[in-house]
């Protein structure tokens, strides 16, 4: 860089140079913030609805759950995981709070590991033998398969050592052992857990609703094996209620070829356990009696144990929604009265916790529409943004109500909103893409004449003719502003509009599929 003389005022060389230098400065920075532009890759522009986007073909952030959360900051712990099968062991330590994971899909995303209690040194007991262990407290997971694939011994799909987590529309998959529900409070909504031997155990507060609990057809076993209650409340009139293992409005299903009467509910692994069944529908694995005392050894240390254990159940049924016969219960557990269940509402049984704040779903956004290149869709107050489904596989993520589409004119997309903590709506009705030139972009009118779901959607109007690509009339109707396309074969259809405002024709092509 030059020098500037300062003996003497500049003169016009000096002024011209000057002008210069600020001219270089500012299309230096003008190329610098091009190159960022241009160079930030789609991920991280896609990315700004979660902090960070996870795929196993490369397309996110990372292409590993474990990396990502390696990654765990304050401004980093809300992370999308695309559909793939990721084999690894993680764990979410105790530090890492809050972090959320949101996958595609529950079948799609699959979260997997070998191990069993003495397979290493690293996995010597039943804690250690996890897939997924998370210590986090405030941990939320939707869409997500946790599957440990062994057999030999206890085997851990999810060890959960935390308090308010929450896990949605996710899947367990082992055999013996394989929740460990280890301290805390804990939520599980329309979840899939499958195992045979003590497959939901440990001392923590949980709550599994409106979920399938499938017993395998490995052997029998027994679904909970519940510890000593770490959470206790006083009852009226005295003594003490645990807050153990609670299913409520479930069902308890088995795979084909288990027997019937082979399983028991549970078993207590302590002597202050409790596990309750409220308003389930149970299949015909379940034996007669119920529970099992835990060890049938009277010289066992547990063999007492089910003298001070809480076993109960409310309604329960066949899958058929019948009662049950509970005649042959083991007579140390109870029935439950209409006024017991009040205790078993779900934020009292979590002591003021409404675990329902992480797993409400956002609508999914209405008035779905694409004209020309431009998808767009009414706005939801609050939400993080939207993930953007085409063909129904996540193609990618706006913080705003529109996205351009200008490269897959034909393709069918729906939307899904996101809320505060990452759960997702479920998906938009569908939206075909259809060609429509720049010049009708720019009548309003025109914007309004779509379909959606099967219905053309339409401006306000004297009369509307739909015809088909050869010309014939397929339906006339006056003032309406939607007609059902049902019945019409799929192909390009011709929208001729009148208009209240003009009185002048409009018309428009679209593309009619019959998919709805």
């Amino acid at each position: 860089m030059k020098t500037r003389r300062t003996d003497s005022l500049p003169g016009f060389s000096d002024c011209r140079y000057q002008g210069r230098e600020v001219f270089v400065r500012v299309l230096n920075l003008y190329i610098e913030l091009l190159i960022m532009l241009f160079f930030i890759p789609a991920s991280q522009a896609q990315s700004a609805v979660f902090d960070k986007i996870i795929a196993r073909d490369g397309t996110g952030d990372y292409t590993s759950v474990s990396t990502a959360i390696s990654m765990y900051s304050n401004s980093r712990k809300v992370f999308f995981i695309k559909n793939g099968i990721y084999t690894e062991k993680i764990l979410i330590s105790a530090q890492k709070t809050n972090i959320r994971l949101i996958g595609e899909s529950a079948d799609g995303v699959v979260i997997t590991w070998n191990d069993y209690a003495g397979k290493s040194p690293a996995s010597s007991t039943t804690a250690e033998s996890y897939t997924f262990r998370v210590e986090g407290d405030g941990f939320y997971a939707e869409n997500i398969t946790f599957q440990n694939t062994a057999t030999q011994a206890q085997a851990v799909a999810v060890y959960s050592r935390a308090d308010t987590i929450a896990f949605k529309n996710c899947r367990f998959l082992g055999y013996q052992d394989t929740h460990f529900a280890d301290n805390g409070r804990q939520y599980f909504l329309n979840c899939e857990t499958r195992g045979d031997v003590d497959f939901i155990f440990g001392n923590a507060v949980v709550v599994y609703e409106l979920s399938t609990i499938v017993s395998r057809s490995r052997k029998p076993g027994y679904i909970t094996a519940p510890s000593e209650a770490v959470i206790t409340s006083p009852k009226p009139g005295g003594g003490t209620i645990r807050h153990g293992i609670l299913f409520k409005n479930s069902e308890l299903l088995s795979e084909n070829g288990l027997p019937a009467g082979s399983c028991y509910l549970g078993r207590p692994w302590g002597p202050y356990s409790a596990s309750v069944f409220v308003n389930c529908k149970m299949d015909e694995h379940i034996k007669p009696e119920g529970w099992s005392v835990w060890s049938a050894e009277p010289s066992s240390d547990g063999y007492n144990n089910h003298n001070t254990a809480f076993f109960a159940e409310f309604h329960s049924m066949d899958l058929q929604a019948h009662a049950l016969d509970i005649s042959q219960r083991v007579e140390w557990s109870r029935q439950l009265t209409d006024q017991d269940t009040a205790f078993y509402n779900t934020v009292n049984y979590f002591k003021g916790w409404d675990p329902s704040l992480k797993t409400s779903s956002p609508g999914p956004p209405d008035n779905v529409m694409i004209t020309g290149d431009t998808l767009r869709w009414d706005e939801i107050p609050g939400v993080r943004g939207y993930v953007i489904l085409r063909n129904d596989s996540v193609t990618a993520f706006s913080v705003n109500n529109v996205f351009n589409v200008p490269d897959k004119p034909d393709e069918i997309y729906r939307i899904k909103s996101v809320n505060a903590f990452g759960a997702l709506s479920e998906a938009s009705g569908m939206a075909v893409a259809t060609n429509t030139t720049k010049n009708n972009i720019l009548n309003r009118d025109l914007i309004l004449v779509y379909v959606n779901q099967g219905m053309l959607n339409l401006p306000e109007n004297e009369r509307v003719e739909i015809y088909d690509i050869t010309g014939k009339v397929l339906k006339i109707a006056t003032r309406q502003r939607t007609i059902s396309l049902a019945g019409l074969k799929p192909g390009i259809l011709i929208i001729r509009v009148v208009p209240d405002k003009h009185k002048k024709y409009i018309t428009q092509k679209i593309i009619y599929r019959s998919l709805w």
